[in-house]
């Protein structure tokens, strides 16, 4: 479970340098799927739901991998796909929100189906709330990014790096009781018992 909580962080949390068309990603959101896939196997005997989600996140790797080459080297910056005239920069980060959102909602599913499975409680109704509040945030800030809203861009990201915490505490919270209940041993299925 700290494979899943330490991805997770590094997939919320962006702290990016820069230089005119230059970027580096300071923590990299592909080594944040590295760490998901590697803990999403490791709890996928305990919970089925990451069995298939772990698969997922080689794809979300190798995407959020390309983007930092690209921010690195200055490719993406600038680029515009010229058939339909789409920012390149724009659909990159629109599709990283996305892959986020899903991430997010997969450790959800994963730790309610780990809730259910094992009769204990593990605040999946929070998570799943500051889940909503997040998704609508992200959103937020990517409508005040393309209608180039300064103030409001400003407000969203704020409210969606707030968000961002709030969820890697509950979440944190949960991998805290998880582990406990492993080290006690109760983590047993209905019929175990």
């Amino acid at each position: 479970m700290l494979r899943i909580i330490i991805g997770l962080l590094l997939i919320l949390f962006e702290l990016n340098l820069g230089a005119g068309s230059y970027r580096i990603g300071l923590i990299p959101d592909f080594i944040g799927y590295v760490f998901l896939f590697f803990g999403m196997k490791a709890e996928q005997e305990k919970c089925l739901t990451y069995k298939k989600d772990k698969l997922y996140m080689i794809p979300f790797c190798l995407f959020s991998y390309a983007i930092y080459m690209g921010d690195l080297y200055g490719i993406i910056e600038g680029l515009v796909i010229p058939v339909v005239n789409i920012d390149v920069r724009l659909l990159c980060t629109f599709i990283s929100m996305l892959l986020g959102i899903y991430t997010t909602y997969s450790i959800y599913k994963g730790v309610k189906t780990v809730e259910e499975s094992f009769s204990v409680e593990l605040k999946t109704k929070r998570i799943m709330y500051i889940w909503r509040i997040r998704v609508l945030c992200s959103f937020m800030e990517y409508l005040s990014l393309i209608l180039v809203v300064g103030e409001m861009y400003l407000v969203m990201a704020i409210a969606n790096i707030i968000s961002g915490i709030v969820m890697a505490v509950y979440v944190t919270q949960v991998a805290i009781i998880y582990s406990e209940l492993k080290r006690n041993n109760r983590l047993k299925s209905k019929g175990e018992r």
